[in-house]
């Protein structure tokens, strides 16, 4: 008996493969971490997830699944790294739900000191339970500081001013960090997916107050024909700032306007910002963290302006190796030489952790090196006998000084202050404002900074004293510059740490002894 067409074995069977390879093909995107720094813009959400995993967001996540419901731990973990945010030292969680031990506690108990939310109302935060899009409005337009809107009301048909997010979901949406969906609702209970949360915590990251975007500057008008690329040049080793000169001055321009990506693997590499010169005529680009453009390597940079789309091809070439070179500078802190040839031409170079070598033996010496194209030393070899080269003072910056002593009282050599006491006959190089001093120099009263180990210290003088003139969730104002939470104070003769509830609590003058960096190290009031 024959059958119709549609009936047959051979039909169904090739109606079901074809419906197999479908399925298939319209599964959601499975990302590795560790691949998504440069990534493939197949989906609508590709650049926020390039963008973020390039700036070392979601850098210990092993897979990425789009559609999956995100859960209110996960989405405070996704918040805290994109903050790069200082964790809190905090012993206890004031959740009863969070512990040490927990992968979010960090994240939490951090933003929760910033007040960017607070929990449930018996004490838990519940970080497995899903997360709804009324959730993300609130820790959003506050973990962000998001200005809050006075426009009209967002074109929800779902929620009005009486409800509890009303206004963050109003912010977010007069930011253009949100949208309703096709019924022209906002779903304030409907649980959030991980595409949808990575989209909104990159817009976050992006948003600029109207009110504090700079005028563009004023060079020329943009011309209205084709711009093209005339030059590519990478300023740095690793190729994350990269030079461009124009056929044409430009008056503005913003990171979208590029598309760079990998001739070979099509990967794209992210612009993370772009610096225009007062010319127009060139602009420095800056590649988002792990998304440089790699040597011996083809890329194709497009352009976009007026309408038109410029595509240029670029090929970042492997350094020369350098011969016959004097080290001239060392940073034995970052592990790092500079060589200076006969040019008076000088080139740095990164010495890999595998790599011996004595720094300050190694100061001023003739040398001859090998590296690869990351800027890394892979051998080197002295060409003549060390110089005599005493520690100085030039190398006090070279060492991790871990330590510190706010001196209270003097006894001989021995230092004594609240958190302990050192003896000066165990260091031999002391310095104050870049200068060797002697240890009868070191006084009461003095903030000294020092690594025992290696018998150096410093005297401390970045120190700044005036009235806390404004308290923040993450720092306070002193002199007109804000300083974030880190460091001790002094309460009752011991030393605590410092942060928000104890800024509060003095509200006065206060002495700050800061690093060179400007990090606090010890608040004295």
């Amino acid at each position: 008996m024959s059958y119709p067409l549609f009936l047959s074995k051979f039909f169904i069977l090739a109606v079901g493969f074809m419906l197999l390879a479908l399925v298939y093909s319209i599964q959601p995107l499975t990302v590795s971490a560790a691949t998504v720094g440069v990534q493939k813009q197949t989906y609508w959400y590709s650049d926020a997830l390039q963008g973020l995993v390039a700036n070392g967001v979601l850098s210990n996540k092993e897979e990425f699944k789009p559609n999956k419901v995100i859960s209110r731990g996960e989405f405070v973990q996704l918040i805290y790294e994109s903050q790069d945010a200082k964790p809190i030292e905090k012993e206890r969680s004031s959740f009863t739900d969070i512990k040490k031990e927990d992968p979010y506690y960090a994240a939490v108990i951090t933003l929760a000191e910033q007040g960017v939310f607070s929990g449930y109302s018996d004490g838990t935060f519940r970080p497995a339970n899903p997360l709804t899009r009324a959730q993300m409005a609130v820790m959003v337009s506050k973990a962000y500081d998001l200005k809050e809107s006075d426009k009209n009301s967002p074109p929800f048909s779902d929620i009005d001013s009486n409800h509890w997010a009303f206004s963050q979901i109003r912010t977010l949406y007069h930011a253009d960090i949100i949208k309703g969906n096709e019924k022209n609702q906002y779903a304030p209970n409907q649980h959030l997916t991980w595409a949808h949360a990575v989209g909104i915590v990159y817009k976050a990251l992006q948003y600029e107050d109207e009110s504090s975007v700079p005028d563009a500057p004023a060079v020329k008008d943009t011309p209205s024909e084709e711009i093209t690329i005339t030059d590519v040049v990478a300023l740095s080793s690793d190729g994350r700032y990269i030079e461009v000169t124009f056929s044409d001055a430009l008056n503005h321009i913003e990171p979208f306007q590029f598309h760079i990506s990998d001739v070979a693997s099509r990967d794209l590499h992210g612009v993370q910002d772009v610096q225009l010169n007062s010319e127009g005529k060139k602009a420095i680009l800056t590649m988002f963290e792990g998304a440089g453009l790699k040597t011996v390597r083809d890329y194709t940079i497009q352009f976009k302006a007026n309408g038109f789309t410029n595509s240029v091809s670029y090929n970042r070439n492997e350094y020369i190796p350098a011969n016959d070179l004097k080290i001239t500078a060392v940073d034995v802190a970052n592990r790092k030489i500079t060589v200076t040839d006969d040019n008076k031409a000088n080139r740095t170079f990164f010495v890999p952790e595998k790599l011996e070598m004595d720094f300050v033996a190694a100061y001023n010496r003739e040398v001859k090196i090998w590296h690869n194209s990351n800027g890394e030393l892979t051998s080197y070899e002295f060409k003549n006998e060390e110089k005599d080269v005493k520690k100085k003072n030039k190398f006090i910056a070279q060492y991790k000084l871990n330590d510190f002593l706010l001196v209270e009282s003097v006894d001989g050599s021995i230092m004594k202050g609240i958190n302990g006491e050192i003896d000066l006959k165990n260091f031999d190089v002391f310095v104050k404002s870049h200068k060797m001093i002697g240890q009868a120099d070191i006084q009461q009263g003095d903030f000294l900074l020092f690594n025992e180990v290696e018998g150096v210290m410093e005297v401390g003088t970045n120190i700044v004293t005036g009235k806390i003139e404004a308290i923040y969730d993450s720092g306070i104002k002193v002199t007109g510059k804000v300083y974030d939470y880190d460091g001790y104070y002094i309460d009752s003769g011991k030393l605590k740490h410092f942060n928000l509830n104890a800024a509060e609590d003095m509200r006065k003058t206060v002495t700050l002894f800061l690093s060179k960096d400007d990090d606090i190290i010890l608040v004295k009031n």
